[in-house]
């Protein structure tokens, strides 16, 4: 490969909960101040929930200009029929901690679905640039060293990974895009993509958002409204499969949703098709 890789197996500890606590997250991109941030320390989290089976995968770390970009993809994995998944992390932590300290690829093994994860920089602060303002140069650059799938793009952002998101709605390549607990700042750009083509899907997640996503979906019409709880039964994710715009209320908590093990392997399963596991 032209970029640094290493090739890893996955482990098998689950972490449940970040050691620094949420930030308030502003909605407008503030001046940089004079002051130099930096990074809270992050502690090994407590496991809290650790699910009955975990698919082991291959893990690939790429470097490039914009940042660190990981690549994941499971056992049993077949290009041919799979989608890629893009995995937007946060404030107050880069990529490289978000991947061990949340846990991911963990459950992305949890969630047990035929996808090509990514997992690219983002922003730490609302002081940083966005690392990739445009999707499809981020697929042009995975697809230098891997294969994409032929299947739809989707991608689920966390926190203020809603600037990163805000960008990628201008992107043709966008198929789904899940706001996990994301929907800061203005919500039009996110309305105005889901109104653009009936084939635009969008699954909304509030928890510490509620109330701005509970608006973006008033406005949109969405007519499916589950609590985040419903998620993990099969049989509820079967029916609203076909459904485009879906709205899911949480009160687990705004970290928990990416470090609880149970939440974000249950949405990544309503995305994909699931593997064949014997």
């Amino acid at each position: 490969m032209g970029r640094l890789a290493v090739l890893v197996g996955t482990c098998l500890l689950l972490p449940s909960s970040l050691g620094a606590d949420n930030q308030a997250i502003a909605p407008a991109i503030a001046t940089k101040p004079p002051v130099e941030l930096s990074l809270p320390e992050l502690e090994p989290p407590a496991i809290d929930d650790t699910p009955e089976a975990i698919v082991p995968g291959e893990h690939v770390r790429l470097d490039t200009p914009s940042g660190p970009v990981h690549l994941w993809w499971p056992e049993g994995y077949d290009a041919a029929t799979a989608v890629t998944i893009v995995y937007v992390h946060g404030y107050w932590v880069d990529v490289d901690d978000a991947w061990l300290q949340h846990g991911l690829p963990e459950q992305f093994g949890a969630a047990a679905v035929n996808a090509l994860f990514v997992a690219p920089e983002a922003p730490v602060t609302k002081w940083d640039d966005v690392n990739w303002r445009s999707l499809t140069r981020l697929l042009e650059t995975v697809g230098h060293e891997l294969a994409l799938p032929r299947g739809p793009v989707i991608a689920l952002g966390h926190s203020g990974a809603f600037r990163t998101l805000a960008e990628w709605v201008r992107d043709s390549r966008l198929d789904t895009l899940v706001m996990f607990d994301s929907g800061y700042g203005s919500m039009v750009p996110f309305r105005d993509w889901a109104r653009a083509s009936p084939k635009h899907r969008m699954i909304t997640v509030g928890d510490d958002t509620r109330e701005w996503t509970s608006y973006l979906n008033h406005w949109l019409g969405t007519k499916v409204t589950l609590d985040i709880t419903d998620v993990g039964d099969p049989t509820v994710r079967a029916r609203i499969a076909s459904e485009r715009l879906v709205h899911i209320k949480s009160s687990i908590g705004h970290m928990t949703l990416v470090t609880g093990a149970s939440a974000l392997p249950s949405v990544l399963r309503m995305l994909a098709t699931p593997l064949p596991i014997e």
